[in-house]
């Protein structure tokens, strides 16, 4: 994002960082919004690692450099356009399906938080305290380890319906248009008011016929995600998964019910 790097051609002014500050300087008055999503490329490789800890430490320090860098040029060039910087969900939670591999899901969980934390503070440090961060985190049910009735915990069973890490071989940690609805939902859920951004959210199609605005369409699209949720995990029951996680890979049965 930065420097270019790893997409050499791809940007006239050389980097999706420069690309952004050039729009800004153009737009700056009619730019309503600028999202920032950056940090998981920088520590996922850290889980192959034989020290995980020590290779975590070091890359949010990375993490943090750069947040703080990229925010502050944007900042800088639009002071006055909110930006939001979206977290992270966590997508190695289908690992609870692997009996194998079951023990590293406190692992992923914990690397998750440090690295949320990590661009909470970033983002207060280089905006001054106007950047927000958008909960992706928790629109992904990712804390919320509660029982289905189907024997799956509701934070792997969303990972599973709103990302492709339990439906395609091999697995993908990106989401699902289920996932993007949610990851939007929880920018939208901020109502940046200091930009005149007043986020009605109507969805005509979805909810039958007569518009709604939130909180009753928010209300309304949460029950029925949480339906959809309840669906993934009666389905995920009884069912084999291949999960392939830096190389590794394992064909494994879902579990009926818990191991407790």
């Amino acid at each position: 994002m930065r420097d270019g790097t790893h997409c050499s051609g791809a940007y006239e002014e050389g980097s999706q960082l420069a690309e952004a500050v050039e729009f800004l300087h153009a737009h700056r008055r009619t730019t309503r919004l600028v999202t920032v999503t950056l940090g998981s490329n920088d520590v996922t490789p850290c889980l192959s690692t034989a020290d995980v800890r020590a290779c975590a430490e070091r890359q949010l320090l990375v993490v943090d450099h750069n947040m703080r860098f990229i925010l502050g040029a944007l900042h800088d060039t639009a002071p006055d356009v909110p930006i939001v910087v979206t977290n992270y969900y966590n997508p190695y939670l289908a690992l609870f399906f692997d009996p194998s591999r079951r023990a590293l899901v406190p692992l992923t969980s914990a690397l998750q938080a440090q690295l949320n934390t990590t661009l909470l503070n970033a983002t207060g440090a280089a905006t001054g305290g106007r950047g927000r961060v958008a909960d992706v985190a928790t629109a992904f049910n990712s804390y919320d380890g509660s029982t289905s009735t189907a024997g799956v915990p509701r934070n792997v069973a969303t990972v599973c319906a709103y990302t492709w890490m339990c439906s395609w071989s091999p697995p993908n940690i990106h989401a699902t248009s289920l996932g993007y609805d949610a990851m939007a939902a929880a920018v939208l859920d901020l109502d940046v008011a200091n930009a005149g951004m007043r986020f009605e959210r109507v969805r005509d199609q979805r909810l039958g016929g007569a518009a709604m605005t939130a909180p009753g369409a928010a209300e309304l699209e949460q029950r029925r995600a949480g339906e959809r949720v309840d669906r993934v995990a009666g389905r995920l029951a009884g069912r084999r998964i291949h999960l392939k996680v830096h190389g590794i890979g394992a064909a494994i049965d879902a579990p009926s019910t818990v191991d407790k």
